[in-house]
């Protein structure tokens, strides 16, 4: 099979200060032309959301001892330091990068594909899983760079640019918050419609798909989404539709039946449905601890999630050896799955099938000899919305996450979360909303296009 080498989305990345795309069939590279090349080109595609691993090292869950913290490589000092700019100027921020490289692709695929060679259920598959990917690249730009949804303010807040054509040389100003999750909506559309079509012909169960987008995947998106939008009804819509397709007794696996953390190697674990293989820009979790306000979450002689993926040392918990290849999966699981069901459930005032999916969870995850549910008569709706975020949080740590939600939850004065961290002797506190949620615009891309507006510092 011939090597296929696609070099729009290489040349995307430069964001030239050229105003016109040229239309030149490069020397030495294939244009897709039938619907496996355009398969080839979706592979390319697939790493999105790796980067977001690597922003967790920002985030409250994480602790470094003071002896790592100046060993840290620069990008990874400024981001645990909360300073102004995570990469010097002469630096590529990798988030920014890959993601628009995986959008360009996107693009490519979803305005070339219906004139392919091939298939029309396979065309459709391809397409339907370009439109997701598109999605949530776009979904990890906007919360990353953008400020947080907001309906009273989301029509002026900027994002990031929107592109959508497969033009890989292209300049435009921020598109607005709403501008972008009316786009992620549309994507989302877009890729039910196909999946449902190609799943016609498919009798693939969702394990089986774990490299793939299916239906599965864009329900779980569609969750992710609207949670951040606030809309728990169409979460609640998505969720049970999930769960119809594949039942909390079979999407959840019991950690009591574990004889080794081999098995939860997301090649191995079933629960991971959708799996992104992160790059190696997490390689500070090797040496990061758990917070001592994560480690307080967790019941230390009932949760099997402490056992199995951290380390005791001291007083601390030390995350799992990632070298061993129990990486981190930023991708999908059914645990984050059922955690976002409950939470709309919560904030929907049904708090009862909430703490139900939670008692579901949690026995699988607490030492069965140890387990007790959760009354649901002793629990009021605030205590049971406290719950399901605890248990987010613990079941979610060092997955790409925690920087996310608590950019969403701080829009909430009940929710929002003041941390600190010590650097070098000096205590620095992290208020709620700081204007450092929003990344910093790479300053080499605003450098080469004059149309991007910084975000404050």
């Amino acid at each position: 099979m011939k090597y296929i080498v696609f070099l729009f989305a290489v040349l995307f990345i430069s964001l030239s200060s050229c105003d016109d795309f040229v239309d030149i069939d490069p020397k030495g590279v294939i244009i897709p032309s039938t619907v496996e090349h355009y398969r080839g080109l979706l592979n390319n595609a697939k790493t999105t959301g790796e980067s977001a691993i690597s922003y967790e090292i920002a985030c409250d869950d994480i602790y470094f001892k003071e002896s790592r913290i100046n060993s840290l490589e620069s990008w990874q000092f400024n981001a645990y330091a909360w300073n102004d700019y995570y990469f010097n100027p002469e630096e590529i921020d990798f988030m920014w990068q890959q993601t628009y490289k995986e959008i360009a692709d996107c693009n490519i695929i979803i305005n070339g594909i219906d004139d392919a060679e091939g298939d029309q259920i396979e065309k459709n598959y391809v397409k339907g899983e370009a439109h997701t990917f598109r999605a949530l690249s776009y979904f990890l730009l906007v919360n990353m760079y953008g400020k947080s949804y907001d309906k009273n303010t989301f029509s002026n807040d900027l994002a990031v640019p929107l592109l959508l054509e497969a033009q890989v040389l292209q300049q435009k100003p921020r598109a607005t918050v709403e501008t972008i999750y009316t786009q992620i909506l549309d994507d989302l559309e877009a890729a039910e419609k196909l999946l449902s079509d190609s799943e016609k012909q498919k009798t693939t169960s969702p394990n089986a798909v774990k490299f793939h987008a299916d239906l599965t995947t864009v329900y779980a998106l569609k969750m992710r989404v609207n949670l951040f939008m606030q809309n728990y009804k169409g979460v609640i819509t998505y969720g049970e539709k999930f769960f119809k397709r594949w039942p909390v007794e079979q999407a959840i696996m019991d950690y009591n039946t574990l004889a080794s953390p081999v098995y939860l190697v997301p090649l191995f674990n079933p629960e991971h449905f959708y799996f992104q293989l992160p790059s190696g820009s997490y390689d500070f979790l090797q040496e990061a601890y758990l917070s001592d306000d994560l480690l307080s979450t967790f019941d230390k002689t009932k949760d099997l999630r402490l056992t199995f993926l951290a380390v005791p040392d001291g007083d601390k918990y030390q995350f799992n050896n990632f070298s061993n290849n129990l990486f981190p999966n930023p991708g999908f699981t059914t645990g984050e799955v059922l955690l976002t069901l409950a939470e709309a459930y919560v904030r929907n005032h049904e708090k009862n099938k909430a703490l139900g999916l939670i008692n579901q969870l949690r026995q699988r995850r607490y030492n069965a000899a140890m387990y007790v549910p959760i009354e649901l008569d002793k629990t009021n709706e605030k205590q049971s919305l406290t719950i399901v975020l605890n248990e987010r949080r613990k079941e979610l740590m060092y997955h790409g996450k925690r920087f996310m939600d608590l950019k969403r939850l701080n829009k909430n004065p009940e929710t929002a979360i003041t941390f600190h961290r010590t650097i070098n002797g000096v205590k620095k506190t992290i208020e709620p909303n700081d204007l450092r949620y929003q990344l910093a615009i790479p300053r080499d891309v605003k450098a080469m296009n004059p149309l991007l507006e910084q975000n404050p510092r």
